[in-house]
């Protein structure tokens, strides 16, 4: 009963494990621009330095969640 398991469990994982890195690798994106930068050039005359947004620019603050 016990090689009956043994090899029952063998055989589970190496069908579990077969799979392993068969999938083609994701490449990794660069981007031309930072988030930070991105930030400073289009929101952050809006939304302040740390986005709280401007009061006379009646621009809302983004640095809080909202449900």
């Amino acid at each position: 009963m016990k090689k009956i398991n043994v090899a029952l469990s063998l055989m589970v994982a190496l069908v579990v494990l077969s799979g392993c890195d068969s999938k083609p690798k994701e490449e990794v994106k660069s981007y031309k621009y930072t988030t930070d930068v991105v930030y400073k050039e289009t929101c952050l005359h809006c939304h302040g330095t740390k986005g709280e947004g401007v009061a006379e620019k009646k621009s809302p603050a983004i640095n809080k969640l909202t449900v």
